[in-house]
């Protein structure tokens, strides 16, 4: 479930705005963090370096296929395979 949250700002001289405090609080926003503005459709996004992160994680693990065992214990295996090999 996605929450919605709805703040009215004015674009001040320059083309700024200014971020609502409570929201900045609620997302850990501080002042001179970098966000990166999406436009989707028409609507801009603010996006935190933070959410940034988790969504390239969601993404990477639903491209992983389901796995019984880590990629590093498959890693250890075929090289135990290899230095039998030898």
């Amino acid at each position: 479930m996605h929450t919605q949250i709805s703040h009215q700002v004015q674009v001040a001289q320059g083309l700024h705005i200014d971020l609502p405090i409570d929201v900045c609080q609620e997302l850990g926003i501080k002042e001179g963090d970098l966000l990166q503005l999406v436009v989707i459709n028409g609507e801009i996004h603010l996006q935190s370096r933070q959410q940034q992160i988790k969504q390239a994680q969601q993404l990477f693990k639903a491209c992983l296929p389901a796995m019984k065992s880590s990629l590093a214990d498959e890693l250890i295996q075929e090289r135990k395979v290899e230095a039998n090999s030898e």
